[in-house]
């Protein structure tokens, strides 16, 4: 994907370079590897921004950079990286405000968590693909949980793995 990202960046088509940036960010979350996924995003948002995608391409670059600096326990980064406004509304600005609604409900803000999971669930409301779904699922579960509720939070994780679609999305089923 490294290779593939060069060559096209070299070749000038910088789409399929954003595209190489994204999915090698992808696979280094997947394989936990957050510092280099961190380096991966930083270079990509750097062309994005030249190039005039950061509202899109950028946008899923920012939120690759989120998820790393949340799972290596950099919450204060994360959440200053998260912040919403200069991406695209939709799927953009959705998937921002997902991690944003995460990582507060793990800090055990309810509120806001509730807040950026509404304000998540109205950007991506065209959308049912796993890939938003299933982090949606996870955050509402969560707030369940610390809620006490666990019937509920069990409720919500099993209507989630039961979608005919989630087996594939292993990158966004695994939490």
């Amino acid at each position: 994907v490294q290779a593939a990202g060069d060559d096209a960046r070299r070749a000038g088509v910088i789409w399929i370079a954003m595209r190489a940036f994204i999915g090698l960010s992808d696979l280094l979350l997947m394989l936990g590897r957050y510092e280099e996924a961190v380096r991966t995003v930083d270079e990509g948002v750097t062309l994005a921004t030249e190039a005039g995608m950061a509202r899109a391409a950028g946008a899923f670059l920012r939120g690759n950079k989120v998820e790393a600096l949340l799972r290596s326990g950099r919450w204060q980064e994360a959440m200053a990286c998260a912040e919403v406004g200069a991406e695209g509304a939709g799927v953009f600005a959705g998937m921002l405000l997902s991690l944003r609604a995460e990582l507060h409900a793990l800090a055990g803000r309810r509120t806001e968590a509730q807040g950026d999971l509404r304000e998540a669930r109205r950007h991506l409301r065209n959308s049912s693909a796993a890939q938003w779904m299933l982090p949606l699922a996870v955050i509402e579960a969560e707030l369940a949980r610390s809620s006490g509720e666990l019937d509920a939070a069990r409720e919500i994780i099993e209507r989630a793995l039961a979608r005919d679609d989630a087996g594939a999305e292993q990158r966004y089923a695994w939490p």
